[in-house]
């Protein structure tokens, strides 16, 4: 495992849960197309929520962004004083100190393909050579990961890689916190109860359980699109805007590209199914007291995103931020 850059993967299966804001929504290229026209989705504006319900303390939904940028860890004062109010703090994933390196040692082994299986003899000789270029091409390369080179991995892991930033913009550094990481230690640090929406299996899940043909259909969309990719700066600025169904219309332009059983297939386990296991958790922890919840920001609008499936728990939702 120490062929890894471990200064990068303090919570590696974080990049499974950027997906939605960062990594395969938005990766990097120099001129990107136009923006898809702004769906009209349920709380598609805003990145906090008060949620309320009778005879419970008030509760706070907040949309992040999985990235170590100061600026977005510059967080508006309402999220400050929400996060001040709560005695519990739920986020996507919580580590335990002692299981980093047994945790890191998971993702590599779902990553990795097995036996001497290769992306060269999944993909066609036209797509892995174009992996291979675009890998080449990112800031900075990532034909190897450390001493592993890319064709070792399997297709969503190479999905992942090639979509990710570059290592661009000054704002963002991989020695420092993400903003999950960065409220979790403040959490823990001020007394709070700290705790976990999914599990590091689950969330692993989300990309290592489905088939391999699924799997290459994914990054052939990606590789296929990819001078429609969005830069960091197109990113940053709709997270800071607020205006989180962009983000869901980014996503939705995506899976319009995708075969429909594989786009339904990829929606369900890495957008809808996760929702509903986040509320599904989170309600015990609203019931017993002030829960301040944070989650990617793609998770919470749209007809299944958290806001919808909270008020269809008899929650009232009211933005803050």
């Amino acid at each position: 495992m120490n062929d890894l850059p471990n200064h990068r993967w303090r919570r590696p299966w974080t990049w499974l849960a950027a997906l939605g804001l960062a990594g395969l929504l938005l990766a990097g290229c120099a001129s990107p197309p136009p923006l898809p026209a702004r769906p009209d989705v349920p709380h598609g504006a805003g990145l906090l929520w008060q949620v309320d319900k009778t005879g419970q303390e008030p509760s706070f939904i907040f949309g992040t962004m999985h990235v170590s940028d100061r600026e977005i860890r510059d967080v508006a004062a309402p999220v400050e004083e929400a996060f001040a109010r709560a005695t519990q703090a739920a986020f996507e994933l919580v580590s335990e100190e002692d299981r980093k390196k047994e945790e890191l040692k998971l993702f590599v082994e779902a990553a990795v393909l097995s036996g001497k299986e290769t992306l060269a003899e999944l993909l066609d000789d036209e797509t892995y050579a174009q992996l291979l270029r675009i890998a080449a091409d990112r800031r900075p390369s990532r034909v190897y990961l450390g001493k592993i080179h890319l064709s070792r991995f399997k297709p969503w892991f190479a999905m992942m890689v090639v979509s990710g930033f570059d290592d661009g913009p000054r704002s963002v550094s991989p020695f420092s916190l993400s903003l999950d990481d960065w409220l979790e230690d403040r959490a823990k640090k001020e007394g709070k109860r700290v705790v976990g929406l999914e599990t590091v299996d689950e969330q692993l899940a989300v990309f290592n359980g489905m088939t391999l043909g699924d799997q290459v259909a994914l990054l052939k969309e990606r590789l296929d699109d990819y001078d429609n990719w969005y830069g960091y700066r197109t990113s940053k600025e709709l997270y800071l805007s607020g205006d989180t169904a962009m983000f869901y219309g980014i996503l939705q332009r995506q899976l319009d590209r995708l075969e429909p059983g594989v786009a339904a297939r990829f929606a369900e386990r890495f957008l809808n199914g996760r929702n509903r296991i986040m509320v599904e958790r989170a309600l015990p922890l609203m019931e017993k007291g002030s829960t301040f919840v944070a989650v990617g920001a793609l998770h919470l609008p749209g007809e299944e995103g958290l806001l919808s499936l909270l008020e269809q728990e008899g929650y009232t939702v009211t933005r803050l931020h």
